[in-house]
């Protein structure tokens, strides 16, 4: 975790110094190990640092999305992969990932119900 931290303060001092090539490097490096420290939140606010400090950076940005996308998916443990694998058959890979990831946020106060019909199937959220 210090090693992160002084990553970030060297971070900064790119940043300010208008050193470019070696900010995207670093975030780049950042944004790989928040995303396997399953720190999905702060690894897309780097990548969306990335796209502010170097708009141009196209195979960083790509290949960070990448490497998200794919511990996002790495953490979801198989148990819930195998009872909603039907419906994962059925999605494509852009719609399936935020369901994925969604299923772990509540939407809402935990206190309150809400029950609601999508198309034929009915929802309960808790």
């Amino acid at each position: 975790m210090e090693a992160v931290v002084s990553q970030e303060k060297l971070l900064e001092k790119y940043l300010k110094e208008n050193k470019k090539a070696l900010a995207v490097k670093l975030l780049f490096d950042l944004i790989a190990t928040h995303a396997r420290a399953n720190h999905f939140s702060k690894a897309d606010a780097l990548r969306e640092k990335l796209f502010e400090v170097d708009p141009m950076a196209l195979h960083e940005i790509v290949k960070s999305a990448e490497i998200i996308e794919i511990a996002k998916i790495a953490a979801v443990d198989q148990v819930h992969r195998q009872v909603w694998s039907h419906l994962y058959a059925k999605l494509t890979k852009k719609k399936r990932l935020p369901f994925i990831t969604a299923r772990n946020q509540p939407a809402m106060k935990p206190s309150r119900l809400f029950f609601g019909r999508v198309r034929s199937i009915r929802i309960c959220i808790l």
